[in-house]
């Protein structure tokens, strides 16, 4: 991190003569330049840009009275220059937030890192409430390795939620990773030692499997969802899956032919349709508990904090 440095706007603009007297164009940028300044024109010995009509030149006055012509941004440079320092100003901080995430124990993507409760846009607040909720009694929810299946249609906040939910807790001191099971299957076929891969995910405090249900169905898929999942109920900590099945796509064996998997699924989790949150039966007492807790129907103090 050390040899990062935000871009300054001001240092873009200072650099533009050298820029453009020495930095060799390719045949494809060369052309590109030439279609953009095809309307440039001459006026009073100086090019001024045919687009917003400023001068893209300027005399400038040496100390012996000779004048040089020299190069200098337009409104339409000064604008592109704007916009490159912009994206470049926003890769550094993406590589920021990546840097600090990995240390804080976060295996997210770089779009996921940005989503946090504070930028919820309120459509859905007993969706937020619930979520917060899980947060705050997190350590509970741990110890019993009690999860959440989020279900629902594309854009009803699955996705953000649970990505606020691992942001929070990967803030809290907790190791967080947020996957989908596509990215799995590709992970695990390119590996000799599988198990190890597996084995290796339950380092992770809270592990998040989004989209379940879009990869492509075949026996090796279901086979290593069931070592999955099973993995995880063993190691006895939280799992969060977010799907566009419906809780009966769920239980079809078309979708899932071992349903082995499905019953290890409703005894780790917790099932919340992102947009109808009635109860539904659960097996054990914790889970009934931590569900009664989610719905603001019990109270639980906790101590917040990495638990490991």
């Amino acid at each position: 991190m050390d040899d990062m440095k935000q871009v300054d706007v001001n240092d873009l603009l200072s650099k533009y003569s050298e820029q453009m007297q020495n930095v060799p164009l390719t045949a494809s940028e060369e052309a590109d330049y030439e279609l953009e300044h095809c309307l440039d024109y001459e006026e009073d010995g100086l090019i001024y840009c045919g687009i917003c009509h400023k001068p893209k030149q300027h005399r400038f006055v040496n100390r012996d009275g000779s004048v040089n012509i020299v190069p200098r941004p337009c409104d339409c440079d000064k604008k592109a220059i704007l916009q490159r320092a912009e994206e470049e100003n926003r890769k550094f901080e993406e590589s920021i937030c990546k840097a600090e995430s990995e240390a804080n124990g976060l295996a997210l993507d770089g779009r996921l890192r940005r989503y946090t409760f504070e930028q919820d846009d309120m459509q859905n607040t007993r969706l937020r409430d619930t979520m917060v909720r899980y947060v705050k009694n997190f350590s509970y929810m741990k110890e019993h390795g009690i999860g959440l299946l989020l279900y629902g249609g594309v854009g009803s906040g699955k996705t953000f939620y649970a990505s606020c939910i691992v942001n929070k807790l990967s803030g809290m001191g907790y190791r967080c990773m947020m996957t989908s099971f596509y990215r799995l299957l590709n992970m695990v076929w390119e590996v000799k030692e599988r198990q190890k891969v597996l084995d290796e995910l339950n380092e992770y405090d809270v592990l998040v499997i989004d989209d379940l249900g879009t990869e492509k169905q075949s026996e090796f898929s279901h086979s290593l969802l069931y070592q999955l999942i099973d993995v995880r109920y063993l190691s006895g900590l939280p799992l969060i899956i977010t799907t566009n099945l419906t809780p009966k796509e769920f239980s079809d064996t078309s979708y899932f032919p071992l349903q082995r998997t499905v019953e290890r699924i409703n005894e780790m989790c917790i099932h919340i349709n992102s947009g109808n949150y009635n109860r539904r039966v659960v097996k054990s007492k914790e889970l009934l508990h931590a569900q009664n807790i989610l719905y603001g129907m019990g109270n639980l103090t906790v101590v917040t904090g990495n638990k490991k």
